[in-house]
């Protein structure tokens, strides 16, 4: 297994609650998380969203493939885990492993909330 290192950190304050609201500001943490990174958006090779109530709240479940879009990045696996509390650590977890297991050489972790 390959060495992975976190190279970016993005966040966002709390914000409304609104369906708006909740798709902008993974967009604003992850646009952050890139630039603090140094990565260009065609280095990324997937994304994991931690996520446990927004899909229900918000009548759309593909929260990870909605982000990505909102971010500009394509044709790359987008996946969404819920775990309660944990979510946006199986999210991390995931990420790990896939640029561990070299499945990819960057990808990116979102936690969003509603």
């Amino acid at each position: 297994m390959r060495e992975v290192a976190i190279t970016g950190v993005g966040s966002t304050s709390l914000q409304s609650t609104t369906a708006a609201a909740w798709k902008a500001s993974p967009s604003r943490a992850a646009n952050a998380a890139l630039r603090n990174a140094g990565v260009e958006r065609k280095e990324i090779g997937a994304v994991y969203l931690g996520n446990f109530i927004a899909g229900p709240l918000s009548g759309q479940e593909v929260l990870a493939g909605i982000v990505a879009d909102e971010l500009g990045l394509e044709n790359i696996p987008c996946t969404k885990v819920e775990g309660a509390c944990a979510s946006g650590g199986i999210a991390f977890r995931h990420a790990v492993l896939s640029v561990a297991a070299g499945l990819c050489d960057a990808a990116l972790v979102v936690g969003v909330e509603r």
